[in-house]
């Protein structure tokens, strides 16, 4: 995950207009991954100043389409996603969520492995199939090892197991959506 949070600090060098190559030596002497709320100084030679960076989760604005067959599991993502402003889009079938991903376009697919006429593993196909790029993460109530192993050779980008942790959830998805997840406050 450093290595996106790297990224980023670049992008808003580019955006202050100093340059990648003249930071590349100060960057290796300064450790980017820190917790969310953390402030990093980082020298700046092009400024000839520091740089205050802190990193923060904002996922205002992201678009998660969850399908489950359970009405249950969908409303409560649903309702916790909202505490973040995530938008989320509901689906309770592999076919209905194909539709969705073409016309909404969502950011992230959240979907149960275990779903009625198609199951989870043919909603990834059908999506590789019709070139539809989107990262996906199977919560789902498959817990064994292999379930997981199975998921993820499939194309999931992540398997959660239902009962799961919030919290843990939340840091997937920061990690597939870094450019959502990750606001950087810099101050010289």
């Amino acid at each position: 995950m450093s290595g996106d949070r790297n990224d980023w600090f670049f992008a808003i060098l580019r955006r202050f207009k100093v340059k990648k190559s003249s930071v590349d030596s100060c960057i290796s002497d300064c450790i980017l991954d820190n917790s969310l709320g953390d402030t990093s100084l980082i020298y700046s030679p092009v400024i000839e100043g520091l740089l205050e960076v802190t990193y923060y989760l904002a996922l205002d604005g992201l678009q998660i389409l969850v399908v489950d067959h359970d009405e249950d599991s969908r409303e409560l993502l649903k309702i916790l996603f909202a505490e973040y402003g995530i938008k989320t889009i509901t689906a309770d079938s592999a076919r209905e969520a194909l539709e969705l991903v073409e016309q909404k376009r969502p950011d992230l697919l959240i979907s149960e492995l275990l779903l009625p006429y198609e199951d989870g593993y043919s909603l990834i196909k059908a999506l590789k199939t019709r070139s539809l790029q989107i990262p996906t993460i199977a919560l789902t109530v498959c817990a064994s090892d292999h379930d997981q192993s199975q998921a993820l050779a499939a194309g999931f980008c992540e398997h959660l197991i239902k009962l799961f942790d919030f919290d843990n959830l939340i840091s997937m998805i920061a990690y597939l959506m870094p450019h959502f997840a990750y606001v950087l406050d810099v101050t010289f």
